[in-house]
């Protein structure tokens, strides 16, 4: 009977260690991974440039809990809202950009663009292991001519990136380091 006990104590104080709790937050070291990145203007022919790297990109996260249903993940520029399903965790984010183009901005014609970029995390938090995805998705559109468009910066495209996420969380760590910089690197990409 004790020994159904203790195994039963065990396995929930196991995976209660998996999830976070309002009032707490995780930091987790994380490394980067691109498995996959592309861009519908990309010239897939092109044979001129090519690039392989096998290093990994570093950065830091908080995840913490408001209430038991709101969760969120900062990268210390931004807070992004998600949800727990288990051990898995979900945050969105999604920006879009309408622009109105005409005489005012030098243009001969008036057109609008448009240009919407999708973040998705998916994680999984295991014990002090954290493993996933982060996809980029961006679409741009613009209604004016190519050269109109190219003139202002929204030639129409859509480009998407997948991530390999890992990490682990950190200990004796202060969130004010995480909140001053120590977040997600520059993906210095039009993506």
């Amino acid at each position: 009977m004790h020994k159904h006990l203790v195994v039963s104590l065990l396995l929930a104080a196991t995976t209660a260690g998996c999830q976070v709790k309002p009032g707490d937050y995780r930091i987790y070291r994380l490394a980067f991974n691109e498995v996959s990145g592309s861009c519908s203007d990309d010239l897939v022919d092109d044979m001129r440039h090519t690039h392989s790297d096998t290093t990994f990109v570093p950065s830091l996260i908080a995840v913490y809990a408001a209430d038991t249903d709101t969760y969120f993940l900062e990268d210390g520029a931004r807070s992004l809202v998600g949800e727990r399903d288990g051990n898995g965790y979900t945050f969105v984010n999604t920006e879009v950009w309408n622009d109105k183009w005409g005489m005012e901005e030098g243009q001969a014609r008036m057109f609008e663009s448009t240009r919407t970029v999708e973040e998705v995390w998916d994680l999984d938090l295991k014990g002090k292991g954290l493993s996933g995805r982060f996809t980029v998705d961006s679409v741009t559109a613009c209604s004016g001519t190519e050269d109109d468009c190219v003139a202002v910066g929204y030639k129409a495209r859509s480009c998407s990136s997948v991530v390999e996420v890992f990490g682990s969380v950190v200990d004796d760590i202060d969130i004010e380091y995480v909140l001053a910089g120590g977040g997600l690197p520059d993906d210095g990409g039009d993506t």
